[in-house]
């Protein structure tokens, strides 16, 4: 796929937002595992 620069920026940035919004996700369903987890003993 060939696109103009700000094209292929735009799509990269898209992307590293979508990683970032992904691991922000998972990292904060795991703390509320982890507390879950510490609050059910």
């Amino acid at each position: 796929m060939v696109g103009t620069k700000y094209e292929t920026a735009t799509a990269t940035k898209t992307g590293e937002l979508a990683v970032v919004e992904k691991v922000s996700e998972m990292s904060q369903s795991a703390r509320g595992n982890f507390y879950s987890r510490l609050t059910h003993f």
